[in-house]
């Protein structure tokens, strides 16, 4: 069951991510793994998650997906964690698995899913498009959202193209997706998300435990 909260704005959302990211921290032993997406949403929290009280020690870091550039490219994903998260904590270097944006996009899904065997993410902070993506898996690509791979090589239809993207069956075994919604443009996708229409985001979030966080402005409360 998606569990679907409305908070007052981009702040209070991330803030609520982050205490339920920890929540879930303080529930575990040993090694904890978060999974990270990009766009426009989720930095803030991210910049709250490097204030919170976690052993960096135990965590390790992931990503949802990922454009197939440079870490140093504005529009990378990766770029954005390390800017906003990951160079202001303590965490050791190996404790970092980004995906690589660089190398042939099949051969990088392929190196990434082999790196996920056996791992399991706690916590995943997810988002949702306008047009009701969520990672990197489109309206359209009906195979990825099926597909037994845990890690897939996909097409954007705007911005960066080619895209690497963690599939529904493996964010299926996430111990928490968290879903930040923000902004007037999401108000009808998120629509057709709460209506259960099968957009990515619906179809990954009916998948295991979902918390759905929309501010006023995607909510159509504003």
């Amino acid at each position: 069951m998606i569990d679907f909260r409305v908070l007052d704005d981009l702040e209070a959302v991330s803030r609520e991510a982050v205490a339920l990211c920890v929540e879930e921290f303080t529930r575990t032993s040993g090694p904890f793994s978060i999974a990270l997406s990009g766009g426009k949403t989720p930095g803030r929290a991210y910049e709250l998650l490097a204030e919170a009280p976690l052993d960096w020690n135990r965590v390790h870091v992931y990503w949802v997906d990922e454009r197939c550039v440079p870490p140093g490219h504005p529009d990378s994903n990766q770029g954005l964690a390390r800017r906003a998260l990951i160079d202001r904590v303590p965490i050791p270097g190996g404790n970092v698995h980004p995906m690589d944006g660089e190398a042939d996009p099949f051969l990088a899904a392929e190196a990434y899913a082999h790196l996920l065997n056996g791992v399991t993410i706690n916590v995943c902070f997810m988002g949702m498009g306008s047009d009701g993506h969520t990672a990197s898996l489109f309206p359209g690509d009906d195979a990825s959202l099926v597909s037994d791979d845990r890690v897939r090589h996909t097409r954007s239809p705007a911005g960066i193209p080619d895209r690497l993207t963690l599939t529904p069956h493996v964010l299926a075994e996430a111990g928490l997706k968290l879903f930040l919604i923000c902004g007037e443009d999401k108000r009808i996708p998120l629509q057709k998300f709460l209506a259960g229409e099968p957009l990515p985001s619906r179809v990954v979030a009916d998948q295991g435990r979902s918390i759905v966080l929309a501010d006023r402005a995607a909510a159509g409360e504003a």
